[in-house]
Order: C-alpha cells, then structure tokens, then sequence
C-alpha cells in the first residue's frame, strides 16, 4: 500500500490470487498465466536486458545473450531435472543455431528487439528435426540428438500454450500482478518450469533505473525447492542487482528449509544477506533451526518465533530487532477484497 501511495511501479507473482481486487481496485492488470496461450505466454527464449554499466563494456549482446542461455539451461532443469549434460549442452547449442536463424547473436542490439523477433520452441524443435534427418548413422552424437528431441517434444504438444510461442503479455499499468494460482497444483516439474519463466519477465519489467519499482515474490521456496542451483542463483543475482535498477523486493517464504538445502545454501543466504528487514512470523521449531541458518538469532527470539499467534512477528533493520504486533485497519483490510485469507 505505501509503494502505491507513493507512485512505485509494483510487479507481483501471486501464486494464491491474493491480489487481483487489490489491483482491479487501483487500475493494475491482473495478468491469468493459469490460461496461457492468447491469455498470457511468455516466450523463454525471449532476452532480458540486464546488464550494468561494467557488463556493457564487454558488449551488451555478449552480456544479455550469455544471461538468457544461462537461464535457459535453469529453466530446462526445472521442466526436467533429470536432464543429461550431454543433451544440455547440446540443447544450448542447438538454441544458439536457432537464433543465429533468426539473426540473433552476440553481436545483436536487442534494445531494438520486439516480441515477434524472437524463436520459439516450434523453431528449436526444427533445428533438431533437421539435424537428425541428416544423420544417418546410429552414433553417440545422434543418441544425444534422439533424447533432446524427447525432452522437447513435448514443448510443442501439450505444453505449447505455456511454454512455446511469441509473448502475449503488454502490460498498460503500474501495477502489474501475475495470477499463477491454476498453475500451483500441476505437475511439480511444470509449475517450478513456468514459475521460473514468469520470474525472468517480471523480472524484465524491473530494469528501469529511473523508476522505482517493487518486485514482490511470494512462494519463493518453490523456485529452491527443486533443489535447482541455477534456479536459486538467479533469484540470489536478482536480490544482489535489484539497487542498480532502482527497485526493492519482497522475497515471501513459508519453508526457509529450502534456503538451507545441499548446493543452495550459498544462494540462500545472498538472497536473505542482500535484505535490508526480515519480517519473521509464527514457524514451527524445525524451520526456526533452518532459519537461525540464514539470519542471527538468539535463543529467546527463536522461542518467541515458535509461539507467535496471528499478527506477531519479529521485525529486524540491521542492528535493530523487535516483537511487534501488526494490525490491519478497516481500510487496509477493505482493500484486499477477497484476497490475503481473510
């Protein structure tokens, strides 16, 4: 509420649909990814462009293009974490053939780029197909084409009006919120996929350092949950790079458990380092453990956190920690709608 009291650009994924009469009522757009297809798609091979004043001395294309593959070896590992190296390294490259089609390279002005300019999974899908058409003979290189071709099929079939075509999403508003409600009981793998997907373009609408935006992400443990480093890694860049573009963020836990995982912890704790307040209400005693590995606390502060009721928490601004009570006025309560639980 204060960041829309002060004219900040707000860009929210709400997993639970808790904030669409909030929006509605302050004239956001409330954007259903539930639906996909015309309702709402976001091309993963579409670039970001992020990218400092030091990475743009090394080339923006080189800086962007290095990113979007990056994050395109994340998002495969959380739409198959089974996945090879063998047949992501070649997926990488094959991606790479598919936009040298399109024109694309580390060479490429992507400030100029549209929606429209962009691959999609179709034209990757192709790629393959051509290659193994070439390939006559049974080798270990053909082997590795066959299982990419199985991973990627399905990108094109059932899953392609989430995942494969141009972006249909244009924001108007400053106010943006991203309904992924329908998508929290899918497939594990196909929820963290999209997920994962829709924090890259929200992201992609935080990059403007003359205005100042509020990136809100709630259910974050489930981008570390997969246990997917590069996942957890991109969520950790977005916390540390978030002060360059001029935008503050609300990182939303119920499981700090997955902070602590094998291989994230690194990534966990840069993403609780990197906040300037930790607002820590009621968890039970296991998560209290996994917590105290993020963030200082002592004993009697992990005893109140266990018994905290409704509307108790402890509040921490750098040295400063405090138990407080937080109280929803009429108002406050009222524009909510129906959203938040109540």
């Amino acid at each position: 509420r204060s960041a829309i009291r002060n004219g900040y650009k707000i860009v929210a994924i709400d997993p639970e649909n808790e904030l669409k009469d909030m929006a509605e009522a302050f004239g956001g757009d409330v954007i259903d990814l539930g639906k996909g297809g015309q309702f709402g798609l976001i091309n993963p091979l579409e670039v970001i462009i992020d990218a400092d004043e030091d990475e743009i001395k090394q080339g923006l294309g080189y800086t962007v293009l290095t990113k979007t593959l990056q994050f395109l070896k994340g998002f495969m590992k959380y739409y198959d974490p089974s996945i090879e190296e063998d047949v992501l390294n070649l997926f990488i490259e094959l991606v790479q053939e598919t936009y040298r089609r399109f024109g694309i390279d580390f060479n490429s002005d992507f400030s100029a780029y549209t929606h429209e300019q962009y691959p999609t999974f179709d034209d990757v899908y192709a790629t393959i197909k051509g290659k193994l058409i070439s390939m006559s003979d049974m080798t270990h290189e053909r082997d590795i084409m066959e299982r990419l071709e199985l991973k990627i099929r399905p990108l094109t079939n059932e899953l392609r009006f989430y995942f494969n075509g141009k972006t249909t999403i244009s924001p108007r508003s400053n106010f943006i919120v991203f309904n992924i409600k329908e998508l929290m009981n899918s497939d594990t793998n196909i929820r963290n996929a999209l997920l994962f997907n829709i924090l890259k373009f929200a992201w992609g609408l935080c990059l403007n350092p003359n205005v100042n935006t509020v990136l809100s992400v709630d259910e974050a443990h489930v981008l570390l949950g997969a246990k997917n480093e590069l996942g957890a890694e991109f969520l950790a860049q977005v916390q540390r790079r978030a002060r360059k573009y001029n935008t503050g963020t609300i990182i939303i836990t119920q499981q700090p458990s997955d902070f602590v995982a094998d291989g994230i912890l690194m990534h966990g704790k840069a993403i609780f380092d990197n906040s300037s307040y930790y607002l820590v209400m009621g968890l039970k005693k296991q998560s209290v453990e996994d917590l105290s590995m993020l963030i200082d606390l002592n004993e009697n502060e992990k005893e109140a956190i266990k018994r905290f009721s409704q509307g108790e928490a402890l509040f921490v601004c750098g040295n400063r920690r405090m138990q407080i009570n937080v109280i929803v006025t009429e108002d406050e309560l009222e524009s909510f709608g129906t959203g938040g639980g109540f």
